[in-house]
């Protein structure tokens, strides 16, 4: 089963986390993050796109989606300025 979801392609293979993760970015001249990589679970996701972003009560959540297909929700913390990862789709679970 395939879902469009925000501009991105999904299948059923997601998960709903809270899970610390490392992210490589920067911020442009509008205020929006473009993400470059994301580290998580010891493995590195180059990013090709960052999607849709929006404002929520704990900080500014981000779409990635990496080389190989996998598209993270993320979420930068106001209080800490750290990453999460939200959400995760792949095309299979190992």
């Amino acid at each position: 089963m395939l879902i469009l979801l925000n501009g991105f392609l999904l299948n059923k293979y997601m998960r709903i986390l809270d899970e610390p993760v490392s992210v490589t970015c920067s911020i442009i001249d509008t205020g929006d993050i473009v993400v470059k990589q994301i580290t998580w679970q010891n493995q590195h996701y180059p990013v090709v796109a960052t999607g849709r972003q929006w404002d929520e009560a704990e900080g500014r959540a981000v779409l990635a989606e990496a080389t190989d297909g996998t598209r993270f929700e993320l979420l930068l913390s106001r209080t800490s300025l750290s990453w999460r990862v939200k959400k995760v789709w792949q095309t299979s679970w190992a």
